[in-house]
């Protein structure tokens, strides 16, 4: 008894950081020792771009082009290779195709993105993108599709004889797809529809044995605002198929995002659902694969000019899942995969560091009154290693988390529900009431009363689920070791069920 009443003392003492048993008694996140938890995985040297799934029923293997940040390494955009079983834990098996970096007149002076698949002769299938943009290069187009082959997916024999152009120096990413219905392999690849023509399609090849390749037209051109259509991906999931690909704008914009189609059988046009992207602008180049009877998205999400928050999200970047569910009518939605929510179960406390004065607190809860400017609930800064993040949010006018908090004031980049526009976006500036800045990465929020959320941050890259049907990403280089929390304005806001796992 005596100490259960020291300890309510304390409680009483601490003020804003504690307010019941229970509460102290969490351990300190530090206290607890996560293994080798990585959410967003990026080789040592360097960052991911544009990846390669191929799940061989027991293992994701995530092939990936490897940016090193310079070239003095000898070598320009090879194929990486990650490895996973619990997608929480990954096996770097680092470089596995390589590209001709010291040979300019090389078709393979660099590696692109495209496919691996297992054949039906029993062996493992890449086909890829031989890049060569210089002029001393004796080709004939600057990309070129190419095949390569192995018998353990880690040891690859390239095969340039079965390679070939498309008539346009941009004709890149092949996906291939074997199609029982036709008994054919389809391969979609990037292109425009012809020299001078520069209408974004994508073209179709057709074969019966991965060597040699008939043109089937143009399979599709129902691009977006006309943008490229990069990284396609064609699957049969489930009683439908899905054909998604990475739109292609213009750099720092909200339209660089990948997005899909679907439909019942292969003679049926193509539906574009009403939420047609799997995430935001801060997710590049995602591509589908299925496991087992699971249906998983992989794509980066991207670092940022000269390295700092308010600079434009630019190419490559570290690895980050989604898994999909699918609906009765087909569509797609966005969930966290299972094995990490599994992983992140240990619930911590973090200690708030500034309240304001139009907020009441209490563990697990926080209510904002209706107020002319912002409010802020502010913890202590996160800690390195994963952080899970659950809470319910519900408001009627904007309201969200803030961000890279220094040693006092508020944070300097924000994500924000604005429930009058519909609208989840990633600031790279602080909260204000008159934003005029254009959002970096957006969703459009589920129609609901209230937002179930899961934040999921780890290094420099966070994910936001919200409802258990989209997902915002996006990279803060000042998330670790640095505060975050909450704010409200206007209308006043209220969250609940607010609780911390690592």
């Amino acid at each position: 008894m005596i100490r259960k009443i020291l300890a309510l003392a304390l409680c009483a003492a601490v003020g804003l950081g504690c307010c019941s048993l229970a509460a102290c008694a969490k351990p300190h996140k530090e206290d607890y020792e996560q293994g080798n938890i990585n959410l967003f995985p990026k080789p040592a040297e360097g960052y991911a771009g544009d990846p390669i799934p191929f799940y061989d029923g027991e293992n994701l293997n995530v092939y990936y082009i490897h940016d090193a940040r310079g070239w003095n390494e000898g070598y320009f955009h090879p194929w990486n290779l990650f490895r996973t079983k619990n997608y929480t834990e990954w096996e770097d098996k680092g470089r596995v195709i390589e590209g001709n970096f010291n040979d300019k007149a090389n078709q393979d002076y660099g590696i692109g993105t495209g496919t691996v698949l297992e054949g039906r002769d029993g062996r493992y299938h890449a086909f890829y993108t031989g890049w060569n943009g210089y002029p001393e290069a004796d080709v004939e187009y600057s990309e070129k599709v190419q095949h390569a082959v192995s018998d353990d997916l880690l040891n690859w024999t390239k095969i340039p004889e079965d390679g070939f152009y498309g008539g346009v120096d941009d004709f890149r990413d092949p996906h291939v797809v074997w199609v029982e219905e036709e008994n054919r392999y389809w391969m979609l690849v990037s292109t425009w529809r012809g020299q001078g023509d520069w209408t974004a399609v994508l073209k179709l090849y057709t074969s019966s044995d991965l060597k040699t390749w008939e043109y089937g037209g143009v399979y599709y051109d129902d691009a977006v605002n006309g943008d490229f259509m990069e990284c396609p991906t064609l699957l049969r999931y489930n009683g439908y198929w899905y054909l998604s690909y990475f739109q292609k704008a213009v750099d720092g914009t909200n339209a660089r995002v990948t997005r899909y189609v679907y439909k019942k059988n292969l003679s049926d046009e193509w539906i574009r659902p009403e939420t047609d992207c799997f995430d935001g602008a801060g997710l590049s180049a995602a591509r589908l694969v299925q496991c087992g009877d699971r249906l998983i998205t992989v794509g980066w999400i991207g670092t940022k000019i000269s390295d700092y928050d308010a600079g434009q999200f630019t190419w490559a970047g570290n690895l980050a899942l989604h898994e999909l569910k699918q609906r009765a009518d087909g569509t797609l939605y966005v969930v966290p995969v299972r094995e990490r929510a599994e992983a992140l179960a240990h619930e911590t406390a973090y200690e708030t560091a500034y309240k304001g004065d139009a907020v009441e607190y209490q563990i697990g809860s926080a209510r904002f009154a209706k107020s002319p400017r912002y409010q802020y609930l502010l913890f202590e800064p996160v800690k390195k290693g994963a952080l899970k993040l659950d809470f319910t949010l519900e408001a009627e006018d904007k309201a969200g988390l803030t961000f890279a908090r220094g040693v006092s004031g508020y944070g300097e980049v924000c994500v924000e529900f604005d429930v009058k526009a519909g609208l989840l976006s990633f600031y790279n500036t602080k909260p204000t009431l008159t934003q005029t800045a254009p959002s970096q990465a957006f969703v459009k929020l589920p129609n609901a009363d209230k937002f179930e959320c899961e934040l999921y941050m780890q290094g420099e890259c966070l994910t936001l689920y919200v409802n258990g049907e989209i997902a915002l990403s996006t990279r803060i280089y000042n998330l670790t070791g640095y505060g975050f929390g909450f704010y409200a304005a206007g209308e006043g806001a209220k969250f609940s069920d607010i609780r911390f796992y690592d």
